[in-house]
């Protein structure tokens, strides 16, 4: 009899034990969300990989016991909203991006399309919704975000609440509708207007320019009268970078449309009888954008586009590329796809460029990363999808492998150099030299006598790359380039890890040297280690970023 109630007692325990088990992730989850709501609260790696756990087996707990739900659901929202509600800049890879990254992740894994229309209808609207919250949904919606989210969106992006505000634009950014079209070309008047920091200024026209890069806006939209305006105004301004701007809005018109708008703008400075052209010559910058749209190169003067164009309409020259097929470069580097056909590959020698290339192993070239989106910037690419038990190969190898294979795919008029950083910086030739037989030949032979050592100054790198130094200087271009050498270029970084130099120099070095020079960079990141250099170097410049090797 003893027995039997034992028995009995002991199989009556087993679903409350179960239960407990089941309910200890989302209260572990909670007594984080409680802590981190402290204005003292600092978050440790340890801490976020407990997060990132948690949030693992809550995603599987919920999926089998929906009644807890709504605590699931709050404690997410407490834990990311903790860390977005305190306006502060966080690095990839630092134990506050990895809890957010791991709330909003379990969020968008395991919430059904019904709650994502309620959170984009009631929520996030709602001005009694506390900020982090509001942060954290929009957030949620960076990634395929219902429709019914585009109204919202497109309210809040127009918040008081900056960071609100840039989370939502990045949300918006690409969807091809009138009403966003409207919210963007609205956020060039506004950052071109006074009152807004250099940072939030170079934001919002970072996003302004992804988004119109992806969309076609309608010719007969109030937007499109809007953004040809304030094209136009661009153009004919004396300031290199506010044309360079406008040069890149084009790209949100249709062929004939863009066109006509810049070589009306070669006609205007052509007779105002510019100097020889030089890399600030608004002339160069204009023929880069119609060299790199149309994939055709014919010089600064404009009767020869106009004759190009009635060729094509009259059936005599092929087409150019549509959307999406644009760019110059057949090959890529890591997924991404230049469009100059002048390219310097930045990469890091450093000593931690002799680990795997994959942290969990796997093989490397043979499986290549996801494309990223352009001008994102957190990337789209996690660089997995390989056997588990492939043989490993250093990130140096991998490295040099995709370099191979770019310049293999590249037209023989592309012209490159090579720059390697690690505790100083060297160059392959110093200047750019055209893609051929010999020139690969002989960079192969040059990478054989280097090897991963010393540490990781990028910004050497990148001042090598230049040809001058990265100094607080006065705006503007601080050497004249003669003009055989001042048309467009795009740098390649590659980095794995933290730099010596940190970001601090990013935001001033692209105001004033990128974006007056017309240098767009792209940014590879291989592993999980980063201090945010590679992704601003990207998002301001309007280059691509993508992470790799994870």
């Amino acid at each position: 009899m003893h027995a039997l109630l034992a028995f009995l007692v002991f199989w009556l325990c087993i679903p409350l034990a179960s239960g407990q088990v089941k309910n200890g992730s989302i209260t572990k989850l909670e007594s984080e969300a409680i802590r981190a709501a402290k204005k003292t609260h600092q978050w440790t790696s340890d801490r976020a990989a407990t997060v990132e756990s948690l949030c693992s087996d809550g995603i599987e707990l919920v999926a089998t016991e929906p009644m807890l739900w709504e605590r699931w659901e709050a404690a997410l929202f407490a834990l990311a909203g903790s860390v977005l509600a305190r306006d502060e800049r966080h690095a990839d890879g630092s134990p506050e991006t990895r809890v957010v990254d791991a709330a909003v992740g379990a969020l968008r894994a395991s919430i059904g399309r019904a709650r994502q229309v309620e959170l984009a209808e009631a929520v996030l609207p709602s001005s009694s919704t506390p900020p982090g919250t509001r942060r954290a949904i929009a957030k949620l919606f960076l990634h395929n975000p219902p429709p019914v989210a585009k109204l919202s969106l497109s309210l809040a992006a127009r918040d008081p609440d900056r960071h609100l505000a840039m989370l939502c634009l990045e949300a918006l950014a690409g969807w091809n509708d009138d009403l966003v079209h409207a919210v963007f070309v609205e956020e060039i008047a506004r950052a071109l207007a006074a009152g807004l920091s250099e940072e939030d200024r170079d934001e919002r026209l970072a996003l302004v320019e992804r988004h119109l890069s992806q969309v076609e806006v309608p010719a007969s939209s109030n937007a499109s009268r809007h953004l040809r305006e304030l094209i136009l105004d661009g153009l004919r301004g004396t300031h290199p970078e506010r044309i360079g701007l406008a040069t890149a809005w084009t790209r949100a018109m249709s062929h004939e449309a863009a066109l006509d708008i810049l070589t009306a703008a070669l006609e205007t400075w052509h007779v105002r009888g510019a100097a020889p052209p030089t890399d600030e010559d608004p002339r160069v910058l204009i023929a880069w954008e119609m060299e790199t749209r149309f994939g055709v190169s014919l010089g600064l003067d404009p009767e020869p586009w106009r004759l190009w164009w009635s060729e094509v309409q009259a059936g005599r020259r092929p087409s150019p590329p549509d959307r999406g097929q644009r760019g110059t470069a057949v090959g890529s580097f890591f997924g991404i796809k230049t469009k100059s056909k002048r390219v310097v590959f930045v990469l890091d020698r450093s000593g931690s460029m002799s680990s795997p290339y994959f942290e969990h192993g796997g093989m490397g070239t043979g499986a290549a990363p996801v494309p990223p989106q352009r001008g994102k910037p957190l990337g789209s690419g996690p660089g997995r999808g390989v056997a588990e038990h492939a043989p490993s190969v250093r990130r140096w190898d991998e490295a040099k492998n995709q370099l191979f294979q770019f310049l293999a795919k590249s037209p023989p008029d592309m012209q490159f150099d090579v720059v390697l950083f690690h505790s100083t910086a060297q160059a392959f030739r110093g200047k750019l030299v055209p893609v051929s037989g010999r020139q690969i030949a002989e960079l192969k032979q040059w990478l054989t006598q280097q090897a991963p050592e010393g540490g990781t100054h990028l910004k050497a790198g990148v001042e090598l790359a230049l040809g001058e130094p990265i100094l607080a200087a006065p705006r503007g271009p601080r050497t004249k380039v003669p003009a055989a050498e001042s048309c467009r270029q795009e740098m390649v970084l590659l980095c794995d890890g933290a730099t010596a130099e940190g970001s601090g120099w990013v935001a001033g070095f692209v105001r004033d040297v990128a974006k007056p020079r017309g240098v767009v960079l792209h940014a590879v990141q291989v592993g999980g280690g980063s201090d945010g250099a590679l992704e601003e170097l990207a998002r301001l410049s309007g280059g691509d970023f993508i992470k790799v090797g994870l």
